[in-house]
């Protein structure tokens, strides 16, 4: 009887000691998590809100976000609007454009071309840096801005936009203005 109860302890244990490595060597083997991969969408349209209306949106050729989605990183944005008060206020084209589509706040880079709609005057600016910051509603052009009206061309420092207020400020003039396309 004493022999069966050391051979039942030592078959006990070498389960338990069988158990034990094959619980460890399946630790060993867990798959990989695949890493999240960025999603690319090419030709599209984009588009920020506010809870009184839209605030931006631009068609696109190419975006790529980022795995979890919160920011995006576009190409080739035209046919772009920014609105004030729920109207078309400012068209955008722009060679690219960071998004962070959280706080829909945007910078955008290279060429930047846009015209402010105004059935009064013709008026445009060019410049290669802009940034939108959605809570403010505030459009800031911190690189010089070449601004064209009615003719006249001139082109200044910096320019803000206050959407929320209807007020921009144009910073020092960068050089001189051509006055002699005005009619």
């Amino acid at each position: 009887m004493r022999l069966v109860r050391i051979l039942a302890i030592l078959a006990g244990l070498g389960l338990l000691v069988f158990v034990g490595v094959g619980i460890y060597r399946a630790g060993l083997e867990l798959p990989v998590a695949p890493s999240a991969q960025p999603v690319v969408i090419e030709h599209g349209l984009a588009q920020g809100r506010r809870m009184t209306g839209p605030s931006w949106r631009f068609d696109y050729d190419t975006v790529q976000t980022s795995p979890d989605g919160s920011l995006s990183e576009i190409t080739g944005v035209r046919n772009g609007i920014l609105y004030r008060k729920g109207k078309p206020f400012i068209t955008l084209r722009a060679a690219h454009l960071s998004l962070n589509t959280v706080t829909n706040d945007f910078s955008a880079s290279g060429p930047i071309h846009l015209r402010i709609l105004d059935p009064k005057h013709h008026r445009t600016l060019d410049t290669d840096a802009a940034i939108w910051t959605n809570a403010s509603q505030t459009l800031t052009l911190s690189h010089p801005v070449t601004i064209r009206d009615d003719g006249a061309k001139i082109v200044v420092k910096n320019v803000t936009i206050d959407f929320a207020k209807g007020t921009s400020r144009a910073g020092p003039i960068e050089g001189s203005i051509d006055l002699t396309h005005i009619h």
